[in-house]
């Protein structure tokens, strides 16, 4: 009975034209700050996209498939090496590939070409207790903030302990390349790129701990393109890494 005199109110309300009182209040929702941190994710999330300058097209194409424009913001990369996503959890940048021509002429959106490099953080390696008890840590708050990278005084020693102290070395954190190179030309260009040069173990004047370690490159390179010369040169400054075929023409041998 309560919900029909509730619904009967409301009707009353409407049609004497002020039934935005009776309404239920909706909860705003609250715009999630991107911070990477998952109890903030009850929200709306924003999308953010980025791309080359042609990127503007395709959104102006998308408008009308989009029914809250607001919460899509696009952005343009011009750098050659751009950071797009930096915070605690990955950090993403985009280099750019673009055709040699000759001094005069312009370069077409369609004929540049945009290469991803996520890199998740290093794991922190494993806490060594009996290092800590030896340095004279008995409150165990300072381990906590030993975790987080700051020195600590030690609780019964006159020394300061260190986060290197008490942890072991540090895992570094997965590579993965996201790899677009839809032409033979641009392949030369992806081979003499000096934008990747820090991740090949392979390079002279590159020492081994500096190296970062590719661990995965998903390719988007058609068929025809991965088996130029050029291509198949630049994978072997990357044999280590796991490669995955998702190009056009690869879904019989998706893996190398």
């Amino acid at each position: 009975m309560e919900n029909v005199a509730k619904t009967s109110k409301f009707n009353q309300s409407r049609a004497e034209g002020s039934e935005s009182s009776h309404e239920p209040k909706k909860k705003k929702l609250r715009q999630n700050n991107g911070n990477g941190d998952a109890v903030n994710t009850t929200a709306y999330v924003q999308v953010n996209l980025w791309g080359s300058s042609d990127l503007k097209l395709l959104m102006e194409a998308m408008k009308s498939f989009i029914p809250h424009a607001a919460i899509v913001h696009t952005k343009l990369i011009f750098d050659d090496h751009h950071f797009l996503v930096d915070n605690k959890a990955v950090k993403i940048s985009a280099i750019l590939l673009r055709p040699h021509l000759l001094e005069g002429s312009h370069v077409k959106p369609c004929e540049i070409s945009v290469i991803y490099v996520c890199e998740l953080h290093e794991i922190r390696g494993k806490f060594n207790k009996e290092k800590a008890d030896a340095l004279g840590l008995t409150v165990k708050e300072k381990y906590r903030i030993l975790q987080r990278g700051d020195s600590v005084k030690s609780d019964l020693l006159d020394i300061m302990v260190h986060p290197s102290d008490v942890f072991g070395p540090s895992i570094p954190g997965p590579i993965v390349f996201i790899v677009d190179c839809p032409t033979e030309s641009l392949a030369r260009v992806l081979l003499s790129s000096e934008s990747l040069n820090g991740y090949y173990s392979n390079l002279s004047g590159n020492p081994p701990l500096s190296t970062k370690v590719v661990n995965c490159i998903i390719h988007l390179t058609p068929a025809s393109v991965v088996s130029s010369p050029s291509y198949d040169k630049w994978i072997q400054k990357l044999y280590s890494a796991q490669h995955v075929m998702a190009g056009h023409a690869m879904k019989s041998n998706p893996k190398i």
